[in-house]
């Protein structure tokens, strides 16, 4: 409303069903919303993005990564390590395209799981930010925590969806993966450091 748009924000994170209703333009409607967003800038623009609401929830649905290293010249010049890093990259969005098209040309959902030990290895992690958080500040950033094991869980599916695809696995006919140690921990660090 008003170029306030945190409502849909905060359903297309749940994939929530979301309609807008304009005078003169009729009522639209979005099913299952899917939301995917990256932006940069400084400390100062964000709280205008928010409306400097951290009581909404709005606050808890994204991943932020602080930089506050101070500035340094980097050559733009071509090396063997920035084309090395180009060809990962290339690779990398390759796997990434293809798991994506077999994903889309299923007719049957795929279920993702995580073993006994993974859900509490989960559990653990997340309790331990849980209590810091409530301990330290108070517990004004908990629903920041809380979303964390989510955005993990999510991060961990894409991880192994990923490595499944690189390694040669049909996903086209499988029912159900499980996540994998290593990609429950590389999920959580990239969750949680992005909520710390």
């Amino acid at each position: 409303e008003h170029g306030n748009f945190t409502d849909l924000l905060r359903k297309a994170y749940h994939h929530e069903p979301h309609i807008i209703e304009r005078k003169g333009d009729g009522t639209k409607r979005i099913p299952a919303p899917r939301l995917a967003l990256v932006m940069s800038g400084t400390k100062a623009q964000f709280p205008s993005l928010l409306n400097n609401n951290t009581e909404d929830g709005t606050l808890s649905r994204f991943l932020y990564l602080q930089v506050d290293d101070l500035p340094s010249y980097r050559s733009q010049r071509p090396t063997a390590s920035s084309d090395a890093f180009r060809e990962m990259a290339d690779n990398y969005s390759d796997i990434l395209s293809k798991s994506h098209q077999i994903l889309e040309q299923r007719t049957n959902p795929l279920y993702v799981s995580a073993s006994k030990s993974g859900w509490d290895y989960i559990d653990l992690y997340c309790k331990r930010a849980f209590d810091a958080e409530r301990e330290h500040r108070e517990g004004a950033l908990i629903a920041v925590v809380n979303r964390a094991s989510l955005n993990a869980f999510r991060i961990a599916t894409i991880l192994t969806l990923l490595r499944l695809t690189d390694s040669g696995k049909d996903l086209s006919s499988i029912k159900t993966v499980e996540i994998s140690a290593d990609d429950m921990e590389t999920a959580l660090q990239i969750s949680f450091t992005c909520a710390d």
